[in-house]
């Protein structure tokens, strides 16, 4: 037995007093009665306080959590982390983060990189602020709602999708790429098209029907003609940003107002110095013409001796939308060629072209009339451009009588030799007036399905002074 006075073990379970200190064990035994008695209430108290302090941790870990989760979620939700991203992105033109941080319609047709380089280019630092506005606005939407932010042409450029999340707590966004929509044109077009790899055959399709649909950006585009397969466009197409857009093409059949005197009205057309197959009567009833990147135009009128008369040449960048397109005839320049062979004619109409821009180039003193019918480098464009510079400095005037092509022989491979006539009247600066009758000779180059001079030679020249 112990004692709970001194702590002794005393070996007699049974002695009245503890053999160490001499403590009573009656009285012993009586608190021991006592503690016993109270250690099942002191033993509740204390479960009842764990249980309390087990409560209050429960509570503050749940607060600590709950707290972490709200800032956790109200981070990861955050919509100006996501502008910020796309800001950066721009600014450090880091084009796979900026894509990445915009969904796009994988069915879509997207060229990332002109997409990316004309946002940073053209709209961002617009459009930005309209994101921007949507991303601070204050948020009481309970259902998913879709905003839009515009382009500089108040256009849809993209959608932002907010969703309540967490009992609309917090709120999502999500940026869409706006595509546009490619509509057949209202005009009447034959062609059968290619945009990047997609065709399609707009002779089977309505007016105003969609075609594709693209998201802005450069894309390859090719366009055939269903009606002689020739190929009108082949070239990088600019789609910019609208919510539907006619494809930017036509068939290449412009309108004009064309005119002409009643006796040259069988007269042939040239586009840019190449025979066309149309007269000046059916464009004087019509008025429609099927081409494109004219520059130049001028007609041919064949007498029934076969004689060859060449008209004005139009320039058509000088010319408005309303202008008439007039031909006029003047015997001055003719060709007397007798054969068939469209090869001679072509050439013989090149040389003749070149006459009648030769005129205004001395007389203007501008060399840019005539440089595109010579050799880049060749001694004769030297040779001119000296030589209309002088012009230009003096008071020298041409009055041109006749120019007539004589002969067009082909010399080798796509070799030529032109013989020409001409008659004009030259006025010194000394005031005498000299008449030239002069013979000619043109070496001419046949190259990428047009011409180009690269030598001319003075063969005779008879000159008199009035």
């Amino acid at each position: 037995m112990f004692c709970i006075e001194c702590g002794y073990k005393n070996p007699d379970e049974n002695a009245i007093f503890c053999t160490n200190c001499g403590y009573p064990f009656s009285h012993n035994n009586e608190e021991k009665a006592s503690i016993e008695k109270e250690t099942p209430v002191r033993t509740e108290k204390k479960r009842q306080r764990k249980g309390k302090k087990l409560l209050l941790i429960a509570l503050i870990s749940l607060c600590i959590i709950g707290t972490g989760s709200y800032f956790a979620i109200n981070y990861m939700t955050d919509p100006m982390k996501k502008f910020t991203a796309l800001e950066n992105a721009v600014m450090e033109g880091e084009q796979t983060q900026f894509i990445d941080g915009v969904s796009f319609d994988e069915n879509i047709l997207l060229d990332e990189t002109s997409y990316f380089e004309w946002m940073k280019t053209e709209e961002w630092d617009d459009v930005k602020l309209e994101l921007l506005s949507i991303f601070k606005r204050e948020m009481n939407v309970e259902e998913p709602t879709r905003f839009t932010a515009f382009s500089i042409e108040d256009e849809p450029l993209f959608y932002v999708d907010v969703t309540p999340y967490v009992f609309g707590l917090f709120h999502t966004y999500e940026v869409h790429a706006a595509p546009t929509k490619l509509l057949v044109p209202e005009d009447y077009l034959t062609l059968q098209v290619k945009i990047a790899d997609e065709s399609f055959d707009l002779t089977k399709m309505k007016k105003g029907e969609t075609v594709l649909e693209v998201y802005p950006g450069v894309y390859p585009f090719e366009a055939v003609s269903t009606e002689d397969d020739e190929i009108v466009y082949d070239e990088k197409l600019l789609i910019e940003p609208y919510a539907s857009l006619f494809i930017p093409i036509t068939d290449g059949r412009v309108t004009y107002t064309f005119a002409t005197a009643p006796s040259y009205d069988s007269a042939v057309l040239y586009i840019n110095g190449k025979k066309s197959d149309y007269t000046l009567k059916a464009l004087m009833e019509d008025g429609t013409l099927k081409a494109r990147d004219i520059q130049t135009l001028h007609a041919e009128w064949t007498a029934k001796d076969g004689k060859i008369t060449r008209s004005n040449t139009i320039y058509m960048d000088e010319m408005g939308e309303s202008d008439t397109l007039s031909f006029e005839f003047d015997e001055r320049n003719t060709s007397t060629l007798q054969t068939k062979d469209e090869k001679l004619l072509d050439i013989s109409s090149f040389i003749l072209s070149f006459r009648d821009a030769y005129e205004d180039s001395v007389n203007e003193g501008n060399y840019q009339y005539i440089a595109r019918f010579l050799q880049d480098g060749s001694e004769v464009e030297k040779e001119l451009i000296q030589f209309v510079d002088d012009m230009n400095q003096a008071s020298y005037y041409y009055d041109f009588k006749l120019n007539t092509v004589t002969d067009v022989k082909k010399k080798k491979d796509n070799m030529y030799e032109v013989k020409t006539n001409e008659t004009f009247v030259f006025h010194d600066d000394d005031g005498l007036v000299y008449d030239y009758d002069r013979d000619k000779r043109y070496h001419v180059k046949e190259k990428d399905e047009t011409y180009e001079i690269i030598k001319i030679y003075y063969i005779d020249t008879k000159k008199k002074v009035r």
